[in-house]
C-alpha cells in the first residue's frame, strides 16, 4: 500500500518530467522557466518585427511627403502658367487677331509669382517656355525627407491664351 506522501511525490515527479501533453521532457534541457533552447528566438522575432514596422513607417512618412511635394509642384506650375498666359501682347493681338503672349512680360509675372518660393529655397528657378499663345512652366520642389534621400518633385504645366472665351472648360 502506498501512503499519501509517497503518492504526492510520484505525481510531482510525473508532472515535472512531462510537458502537460504526456510527452517526456529532459529536465537538463530546459531553463528555470521551461523554455529550453528557444529563449533567444523571441528576441530575434521582436527585433525583426520592430525593424519591419520602422521601415513601413518610414516609407509611409516619406512617401506622403513626396506626394505632397509633387502636388505642390503641380499647383505652383499650373498657377504660374496661368499667370504667364494672361500677358498677351495687346498690339499684336489687335493686328493679327491671335492672342500671342509677350515672352518678357510672361516670364516677369511668372518669376514674380514664384519669387517667395524661390527665395526660400523651396523650389528651384522655374523653366519657362513661351511659344506664340502657349506658356509652359516646369517647377521643381525640394522637400527634405525624414528617413530616405531627398528627391526633387518636378511638374510641368501648360496654359494657353484664348480669344473670346465664353465658358470654362474642365
Amino acid at each position: 500500500m502506498i501512503d499519501r506522501t509517497e503518492r504526492d511525490t510520484q505525481d510531482t515527479e510525473h508532472h515535472a518530467d512531462s510537458d502537460g501533453a504526456g510527452h517526456q521532457v529532459d529536465p537538463g534541457n530546459t531553463d528555470r522557466f521551461g523554455f529550453g533552447h528557444e529563449t533567444g528566438a523571441v528576441s530575434v522575432m521582436f527585433a525583426v518585427l520592430g525593424f519591419a514596422i520602422f521601415a513601413a513607417l518610414a516609407l509611409v512618412v516619406d512617401g506622403g511627403r513626396q506626394l505632397g511635394a509633387l502636388t505642390d509642384a503641380q499647383n505652383l506650375a499650373d498657377n504660374a502658367a496661368r499667370f504667364g498666359a494672361q500677358e498677351v501682347d495687346v498690339n499684336l493681338w489687335r493686328e493679327t487677331g491671335i492672342p500671342f503672349i509677350d515672352p518678357g512680360r510672361a516670364e516677369t509675372e511668372i518669376v514674380a509669382y514664384l519669387q517667395p518660393n524661390i527665395a526660400s529655397g523651396r523650389i528651384d528657378p522655374p523653366v519657362i517656355t513661351v511659344v506664340e499663345d502657349t506658356v509652359t512652366v516646369e517647377v521643381t520642389v525640394n522637400r527634405r525627407q525624414f528617413f530616405f534621400e531627398t528627391r526633387p518633385a518636378t511638374a510641368t504645366e501648360t496654359a494657353t491664351a484664348l480669344d473670346g472665351v465664353t465658358e470654362a472648360t474642365p
